[in-house]
C-alpha cells in the first residue's frame, strides 16, 4: 500500500493532550507512516509536551509577516498588518521551506483561523501540490474579512471549490456548506474522533458511594459556557433537595482558573488535568458525561456543524452522555442515533433538575445507554475502522 505524503498544518503541532483540532488529528494519523509526514508549524505556536505529539519532521513556517500587536493600538494596526500579511502569502506562498519529493504529497489543512487556511492555500499553490480541507465546525460563517484582493466568502468557496479533497466532522456541516456556498461536493470523507478502544475495559455504572457523578471533559469555550452553568444551577437545585450528586470537570488548569469564580459557588469541582491515555479511569468513574452546547444564537453554526471530539471518548467508556443544549444542537441528533444519552434542550434549570433527578432514580435507563454507547463506538469509531476509512480515502485521492 502505497501512502501518499502529507503535509499537516493546523493550529500547532497535533497532540493527543492537545484541543479537539489537535486531539483528533493525533487519533487520526498516529499510526500513519511517519516518514509520510511533515507537520507545519508556526514559530510562535504553543507546543505541547514532545512525548504527546504526533510523530513527523517538524518545519517551522512563519504565519505573518507583520506580527500582531497586542496594545491599544491593536485595533487600529492590526487590520493594516492582517492586509499586508495575506497580500506577501498571495504573492510568495511562503512554499519555499517545503521540499517536494514525491508528487503524491497533499497539503491536508484542519484549522479554526482564516489565516491558517489563507496559508494553506497559497504555499500549496505555489508547491503545485493539491489541497486537502478538514473542516471541524463552521467557524467560517462568523468570519467576515476583507483585504486588498478577496474577502472571506469569496475565499473560504474558493478553498472549497479547489481542494482536491473534502474531509467534514458531520453530515450537518455538509449541508451547511453546501447551502452557504452553492457547491456540489463529490469526494467527501465524513470522519469524526477516533478511539483506541483498548484504554476501556470495564462497562458498568459506577456510582461510588451511592453518588450520581456527571463529568466534564476537555476545553471551556464560550460555546460551551452557558450549558455548563445550566447544568451547575441544576446540580445545586438538586443538592438542596437532598440527592448526592457531584459535577466534576476535568481538564487543563488554564480553563479552571479562567471559570472558577463562577463554577465553584454553584458546587462545580476540580478534577485537575488527566493525560488522555488515562482518561478512561475518569470517565469509567463518571454516571453521565456532559456534552455541553451553548444556547447563545452567536454560536448556533457551531452547534449545528460541530460533533465535539468528546464524544466518542465519552462512549469507549460504556458511559450515558448528558446533551445540554439548544434543540437544534447536532449533539442531540448524534446521540439519538446511537440510543446512547439523554438531552435537555430548555434553558430552565428547576426543568434541568428534575431531568437528571430521573436519571438518578433510574439507573437501568443509563445501563442501557452505555451499553449503546459500547457497542456503537466499537462498530463505528475505533481507530480501526476510522484510520482504514481515512487513509483509504487518501490512497484513493493520490491515483485520482
Amino acid at each position: 500500500m502505497k501512502y501518499p505524503n502529507l503535509i499537516i498544518f493546523s493550529d500547532g503541532i497535533p497532540s493527543r493532550n492537545g484541543g479537539g483540532i489537535s486531539q483528533t488529528l493525533y487519533n487520526l494519523f498516529d499510526t500513519y507512516p511517519s516518514d509520510k509526514i511533515t507537520l507545519l508549524t508556526d514559530v510562535n505556536d504553543y507546543v505541547e509536551s514532545e512525548e504527546t505529539l504526533l510523530k513527523g519532521s517538524v518545519v517551522k513556517i512563519r504565519l505573518n509577516y507583520f506580527r500582531p500587536v497586542r496594545n491599544r493600538l491593536a485595533k487600529f494596526i492590526n487590520p493594516i498588518f492582517f492586509i499586508l500579511n495575506c497580500w506577501v502569502r498571495e504573492l510568495f506562498g511562503f512554499g519555499n521551506k517545503l521540499k517536494i519529493n514525491d508528487e503524491r504529497t497533499f497539503f491536508l489543512i484542519s484549522t479554526s483561523h482564516l489565516e491558517r487556511l489563507h496559508y494553506a492555500y497559497y504555499a500549496s499553490k505555489k508547491l503545485g501540490i493539491p489541497l486537502v480541507t478538514y473542516y471541524m465546525d463552521d467557524w467560517m460563517s462568523s468570519i467576515s474579512r476583507n483585504w486588498l484582493t478577496d474577502n472571506s466568502k469569496s475565499f473560504i468557496k474558493k478553498t472549497l471549490k479547489d481542494s482536491k479533497g473534502l474531509i467534514l466532522i458531520s453530515h450537518g456541516l455538509k449541508k451547511s456548506l453546501v447551502e452557504q456556498y452553492g457547491i456540489i461536493f463529490e469526494k467527501v470523507l465524513i470522519a469524526h474522533n477516533p478511539i483506541s478502544i483498548q484504554y476501556y475495559e470495564k462497562n458498568e455504572i459506577n456510582t461510588i458511594s451511592n453518588r450520581f457523578r456527571i463529568v466534564y471533559t476537555g476545553s471551556i469555550w464560550p460555546m460551551h459556557l452557558d450549558a455548563i452553568i445550566l447544568v451547575a444551577r441544576a446540580v445545586s437545585l438538586l443538592k438542596l433537595e437532598g440527592f448526592s450528586v457531584d459535577f466534576i470537570f476535568y481538564g487543563k488548569p488554564i480553563f479552571w482558573e479562567t471559570y472558577k469564580n463562577t463554577l465553584s459557588p454553584l458546587a462545580v469541582a476540580y478534577g485537575g488535568f488527566v493525560d488522555y491515555r488515562q482518561m478512561s479511569d475518569v470517565l469509567q468513574n463518571a454516571s453521565v458525561c456532559l456534552l455541553a452546547t451553548s444556547y447563545l444564537s452567536e454560536y448556533e453554526a457551531y452547534a449545528k456543524t460541530s460533533v465535539q471530539t468528546k464524544i466518542t471518548d465519552y462512549m469507549a467508556a460504556g458511559r450515558p452522555i448528558l446533551s445540554v443544549g439548544p434543540d437544534y444542537a447536532i449533539g442531540h441528533e448524534f446521540i439519538d442515533k446511537y440510543n446512547c444519552g439523554y438531552s435537555i434542550t430548555d434553558l430552565e434549570p428547576i426543568s434541568a433538575a428534575k431531568k437528571i433527578g430521573y436519571l438518578i432514580n433510574n439507573k437501568e435507563i443509563l445501563e442501557e445507554m452505555g451499553a449503546s454507547s459500547l457497542k456503537a463506538v466499537k462498530t463505528n469509531f475505533t481507530k480501526e475502522v476510522v484510520q482504514k476509512k481515512m487513509y483509504d480515502y487518501l490512497i484513493a485521492l493520490s491515483r485520482s
